[in-house]
Protein backbone atom coordinates (compact mmCIF):
# COMPACT_ATOMS: atom_id res chain seq x y z
CA UNK A 1 0.00 0.00 0.00
CA UNK A 2 2.88 2.59 0.86
CA UNK A 3 4.36 1.76 -2.45
CA UNK A 4 1.51 2.48 -4.55
CA UNK A 5 0.78 5.90 -2.81
CA UNK A 6 4.42 6.47 -3.15
CA UNK A 7 3.93 5.82 -6.71
CA UNK A 8 0.71 7.76 -7.16
CA UNK A 9 2.41 10.93 -5.84
CA UNK A 10 5.51 10.56 -8.16
CA UNK A 11 2.75 9.86 -10.91
CA UNK A 12 1.22 13.27 -9.83
CA UNK A 13 4.26 15.12 -9.87
CA UNK A 14 5.68 13.85 -13.18
CA UNK A 15 2.40 15.20 -14.62
CA UNK A 16 2.30 18.58 -13.31
CA UNK A 17 6.03 19.11 -13.51
CA UNK A 18 7.36 17.91 -16.08
CA UNK A 19 6.71 18.78 -19.99
CA UNK A 20 6.10 15.41 -20.87
CA UNK A 21 3.99 14.72 -18.19
CA UNK A 22 1.69 17.75 -18.87
CA UNK A 23 1.30 16.38 -22.11
CA UNK A 24 0.40 13.01 -21.59
CA UNK A 25 -2.39 14.25 -19.01
CA UNK A 26 -3.82 16.75 -21.78
CA UNK A 27 -3.79 13.79 -24.38
CA UNK A 28 -5.59 11.81 -22.07
CA UNK A 29 -8.18 13.96 -21.12
CA UNK A 30 -12.25 12.61 -21.74
CA UNK A 31 -13.46 14.34 -25.34
CA UNK A 32 -16.24 14.57 -27.25
CA UNK A 33 -14.19 12.81 -29.85
CA UNK A 34 -13.60 9.79 -27.53
CA UNK A 35 -18.00 9.38 -27.51
CA UNK A 36 -17.38 9.32 -31.50
CA UNK A 37 -15.23 6.94 -31.29
CA UNK A 38 -16.92 4.83 -29.33
CA UNK A 39 -20.25 4.79 -31.18
CA UNK A 40 -17.99 4.30 -34.69
CA UNK A 41 -16.11 1.54 -33.35
CA UNK A 42 -19.76 0.05 -31.84
CA UNK A 43 -21.17 0.55 -35.32
CA UNK A 44 -17.78 -1.05 -37.02
CA UNK A 45 -18.28 -4.59 -34.77
CA UNK A 46 -21.64 -4.15 -36.11
CA UNK A 47 -20.77 -4.68 -38.96
CA UNK A 48 -22.70 -0.93 -39.91
CA UNK A 49 -19.55 0.85 -40.55
CA UNK A 50 -17.16 0.03 -43.04
CA UNK A 51 -13.85 1.53 -41.69
CA UNK A 52 -12.38 1.30 -38.11
CA UNK A 53 -12.70 4.66 -36.37
CA UNK A 54 -9.09 6.50 -36.21
CA UNK A 55 -7.91 6.48 -33.01
CA UNK A 56 -5.13 9.11 -31.47
CA UNK A 57 -2.25 8.59 -29.54
CA UNK A 58 -4.49 7.03 -26.75
CA UNK A 59 -8.11 5.80 -27.42
CA UNK A 60 -11.43 5.87 -25.10
CA UNK A 61 -10.58 2.16 -24.05
CA UNK A 62 -6.99 3.56 -22.61
CA UNK A 63 -8.63 6.55 -21.24
CA UNK A 64 -11.02 4.87 -19.21
CA UNK A 65 -8.30 2.36 -17.82
CA UNK A 66 -5.88 5.34 -16.95
CA UNK A 67 -8.82 7.21 -15.21
CA UNK A 68 -10.07 4.07 -13.48
CA UNK A 69 -6.63 3.59 -12.27
CA UNK A 70 -6.50 6.89 -10.99
CA UNK A 71 -10.20 6.59 -9.32
CA UNK A 72 -8.85 3.27 -8.03
CA UNK A 73 -6.13 4.43 -6.26
CA UNK A 74 -7.46 7.22 -4.66
CA UNK A 75 -10.30 4.86 -3.18
CA UNK A 76 -7.41 2.40 -1.99
CA UNK A 77 -5.48 4.66 -0.65
CA UNK A 78 -8.01 6.43 1.27
CA UNK A 79 -9.70 3.49 2.46
CA UNK A 80 -5.95 1.97 3.42
CA UNK A 81 -4.95 4.52 5.69
CA UNK A 82 -8.27 4.67 7.27
CA UNK A 83 -7.89 0.82 8.29
CA UNK A 84 -4.09 1.28 8.49
CA UNK A 85 -4.37 3.45 11.37
CA UNK A 86 -7.88 2.34 12.77
CA UNK A 87 -7.34 3.72 16.59
CA UNK A 88 -6.58 7.07 15.33
CA UNK A 89 -9.21 7.58 12.58
CA UNK A 90 -11.88 6.42 15.53
CA UNK A 91 -10.58 9.63 18.08
CA UNK A 92 -12.76 11.86 15.45
CA UNK A 93 -14.98 9.45 13.31
CA UNK A 94 -17.79 7.01 14.03
CA UNK A 95 -16.72 3.32 14.72
CA UNK A 96 -19.03 2.13 11.60
CA UNK A 97 -16.76 4.94 9.41
CA UNK A 98 -14.19 2.39 9.52
CA UNK A 99 -16.48 -0.72 8.85
CA UNK A 100 -17.86 0.95 5.43
CA UNK A 101 -14.09 1.28 4.31
CA UNK A 102 -13.29 -2.26 4.93
CA UNK A 103 -15.98 -3.09 2.36
CA UNK A 104 -14.87 -0.14 0.19
CA UNK A 105 -11.62 -1.51 0.37
CA UNK A 106 -12.62 -5.35 -0.10
CA UNK A 107 -14.87 -4.58 -3.28
CA UNK A 108 -12.74 -2.46 -5.03
CA UNK A 109 -9.52 -4.88 -4.64
CA UNK A 110 -11.28 -6.98 -6.64
CA UNK A 111 -13.26 -4.70 -8.54
CA UNK A 112 -9.31 -3.59 -9.80
CA UNK A 113 -8.26 -7.52 -9.84
CA UNK A 114 -11.10 -8.59 -12.45
CA UNK A 115 -10.31 -5.78 -14.37
CA UNK A 116 -6.94 -6.36 -14.96
CA UNK A 117 -7.85 -10.21 -15.82
CA UNK A 118 -10.69 -9.58 -17.78
CA UNK A 119 -10.05 -6.29 -19.86
CA UNK A 120 -6.62 -5.09 -19.50
CA UNK A 121 -4.97 -8.76 -20.15
CA UNK A 122 -6.62 -9.17 -22.98
CA UNK A 123 -5.97 -5.83 -24.64
CA UNK A 124 -2.17 -5.79 -23.97
CA UNK A 125 -1.28 -9.59 -24.17
CA UNK A 126 -4.41 -11.57 -26.25
CA UNK A 127 -5.76 -9.08 -28.11
CA UNK A 128 -5.80 -10.73 -32.05
CA UNK A 129 -4.13 -7.83 -33.36
CA UNK A 130 -1.26 -8.17 -30.58
CA UNK A 131 -0.58 -11.38 -30.03
CA UNK A 132 1.65 -12.59 -28.68
CA UNK A 133 1.51 -9.30 -26.99
CA UNK A 134 2.20 -5.28 -27.06
CA UNK A 135 5.92 -4.79 -25.74
CA UNK A 136 5.11 -1.31 -24.87
CA UNK A 137 4.29 -1.99 -21.05
CA UNK A 138 7.48 -3.27 -20.67
CA UNK A 139 9.80 -0.59 -23.14
CA UNK A 140 7.48 2.26 -23.67
CA UNK A 141 7.76 2.03 -26.92
CA UNK A 142 5.30 1.48 -30.40
CA UNK A 143 6.73 0.56 -33.95
CA UNK A 144 5.72 2.82 -36.10
CA UNK A 145 3.47 -0.43 -37.64
CA UNK A 146 1.46 -0.36 -34.63
CA UNK A 147 1.01 3.29 -34.73
CA UNK A 148 -0.77 3.42 -38.09
CA UNK A 149 -2.78 0.01 -37.20
CA UNK A 150 -3.94 1.13 -33.63
CA UNK A 151 -3.84 4.71 -33.52
CA UNK A 152 -4.06 6.09 -37.52
CA UNK A 153 -5.58 9.18 -36.30
CA UNK A 154 -2.30 10.54 -34.64
CA UNK A 155 -0.02 8.85 -37.67
CA UNK A 156 -1.96 11.24 -39.83
CA UNK A 157 -1.64 13.78 -37.50
CA UNK A 158 2.43 13.10 -37.24
CA UNK A 159 2.52 13.09 -41.22
CA UNK A 160 0.45 16.37 -40.95
CA UNK A 161 2.83 18.31 -38.91
CA UNK A 162 5.86 16.56 -40.47
CA UNK A 163 4.29 18.30 -43.79
CA UNK A 164 3.90 21.58 -42.49
CA UNK A 165 7.46 21.92 -41.12
CA UNK A 166 8.95 20.92 -44.60
CA UNK A 167 6.85 23.28 -46.39
CA UNK A 168 8.20 26.51 -43.84
CA UNK A 169 4.45 26.25 -42.59
CA UNK A 170 5.58 25.79 -38.82
CA UNK A 171 8.91 25.71 -37.57
CA UNK A 172 10.18 22.49 -35.34
CA UNK A 173 10.03 24.26 -32.25
CA UNK A 174 6.45 24.40 -32.56
CA UNK A 175 6.01 20.66 -33.51
CA UNK A 176 3.42 18.51 -30.61
CA UNK A 177 5.56 17.05 -28.25
CA UNK A 178 4.56 13.75 -28.96
CA UNK A 179 5.84 14.42 -32.84
CA UNK A 180 9.47 15.91 -31.74
CA UNK A 181 9.55 13.28 -29.29
CA UNK A 182 9.01 10.59 -32.21
CA UNK A 183 11.62 12.38 -34.15
CA UNK A 184 14.23 12.50 -31.79
CA UNK A 185 13.82 8.66 -31.32
CA UNK A 186 14.49 8.07 -35.22
CA UNK A 187 17.48 10.32 -35.15
CA UNK A 188 18.98 8.87 -32.10
CA UNK A 189 18.45 5.05 -33.96
CA UNK A 190 20.21 6.11 -36.95
CA UNK A 191 17.15 7.20 -38.95
CA UNK A 192 16.30 10.04 -41.50
CA UNK A 193 12.66 11.22 -39.41
CA UNK A 194 12.67 12.76 -43.45
CA UNK A 195 13.84 10.04 -45.29
CA UNK A 196 11.26 8.07 -43.20
CA UNK A 197 7.79 10.22 -43.52
CA UNK A 198 9.21 10.71 -47.14
CA UNK A 199 8.56 6.59 -48.10
CA UNK A 200 5.93 6.54 -46.10
CA UNK A 201 3.99 8.83 -48.19
CA UNK A 202 5.52 7.78 -50.99
CA UNK A 203 4.10 3.91 -49.97
CA UNK A 204 0.96 4.50 -48.77
CA UNK A 205 -1.38 6.42 -51.83
CA UNK A 206 -4.08 6.32 -49.27
CA UNK A 207 -1.99 8.82 -47.14
CA UNK A 208 -0.62 10.61 -50.20
CA UNK A 209 -4.11 11.36 -51.67
CA UNK A 210 -5.44 12.67 -48.00
CA UNK A 211 -2.14 15.01 -47.64
CA UNK A 212 -2.74 16.05 -51.19
CA UNK A 213 -6.72 16.76 -50.42
CA UNK A 214 -5.37 18.40 -46.90
CA UNK A 215 -3.15 21.16 -49.04
CA UNK A 216 -5.73 21.81 -51.14
CA UNK A 217 -8.04 23.12 -48.49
Amino acid sequence: GAAMMILGVYHLVYLGVTQGGRFLLHSLMPTFGDLRDLIQNLMYHLHFRRHHPEFKQFNYIEKSEYWALIWGTLIMGVTGFFLWYPMLVGEWAPIWLIRVCELIHFYEAILASLAILVWHLFFVIYHPKEYPMNLAWIDGQISLKNIKLHYHGQYKAMIAEWHAWQTGKIPESELSYYSRKFFRLLRKNGFDPNEIMRAEIKNDPEIKAWLTKLENL
